[in-house]
């Protein structure tokens, strides 16, 4: 694990990274006073744990996590504040942890050991993870996928959604364009769409995930998890993992929203 330090004092930041080092759970620490070098950090390095200070006099630490989060949705956050009335807000934003300074070692292990329980949870580390609860996600070995296009992303998302169900080009038009007409320069732009989600799942070697046969396009299930898929087989305790929130990003989406309220 790699794990960045974020808060605006320079001695609680150096005691920080210090505490990080000699608990030994990770294999690199740095650490940013100023919040903007940290995220310019996160675009050109992997992290995979922040811990953040809430008070911050120029950046709240709640909004700079809520950019983190949603740049980069694969990384857990531990917030470490001297204010125990952030709490709720912490864990409203879904944080993955929360400590009360000063921290000790035992603190940086215990919530190390619950971020890995997490992971294993929802098999984040297993070859291609598929996140729909909150926003759409794609995960290959641990990795988060980056897609060229957003619409690419959204036919992958919607094809999620069908469990392998077999979708037309018109029927994904209807979906990308809704009641715009699918003409021929509109053919031509899903054929786009589509090549350039073989390519970043080629890009990854999860190609295997995504099937055209007969003009119809889906997902394989077999070959990946999904929480989706593992809250209606009723696995594990994804039950839990349930909060409501289901492809934020995508209209068509709630009619599956209300069907796993329902569920729920």
């Amino acid at each position: 694990m790699n794990v960045l330090c974020i808060d605006d004092e320079p001695f609680v930041l150096q005691q920080i990274m210090l505490i990080c080092r000699k608990s030994n759970c990770f294999l690199s620490v740095d650490g940013f006073l100023k919040p903007e070098e940290a995220l310019a950090f996160l675009k050109n390095n992997h992290v995979d744990v922040v811990f953040l200070d809430i008070n911050m006099p120029k950046t709240s630490g709640l909004s700079l996590a809520e950019e983190i989060k949603a740049a980069y949705p694969q990384i857990a956050l531990v917030f470490v504040t001297g204010y125990s009335e952030y709490a709720i807000n912490a864990f409203q934003l879904h944080a993955d942890g929360y400590l009360t300074k000063p921290i000790s070692v035992d603190d940086v292990k215990a919530e190390v050991a619950h971020i890995e329980q997490q992971k294993k949870r929802f098999n984040i580390d297993s070859d291609v993870f598929i996140q729909t609860f909150g926003n759409f996600e794609v995960y290959a070995n641990g990795v988060s996928v980056k897609f060229d296009r957003k619409k690419s992303k959204e036919i992958l998302a919607y094809l999620v959604d069908k469990r392998g169900t077999g979708v037309t080009r018109a029927e994904l038009a209807s979906i990308i364009w809704e009641d715009e007409l699918y003409d021929h320069s509109k053919q031509k732009q899903l054929d786009v769409y589509i090549q350039s989600l073989k390519k970043t799942l080629n890009a990854y070697d999860i190609q295997y995930i995504f099937e055209m046969e007969k003009g119809e396009l889906r997902v394989n299930p077999p070959s990946f998890q999904c929480d989706f898929y593992d809250f209606l087989d009723k696995k594990g305790n994804s039950s839990l993992s349930y909060s409501g929130n289901y492809m934020n990003a995508y209209s068509w989406a709630e009619s599956t929203k209300a069907y796993l309220s329902f569920k729920k």
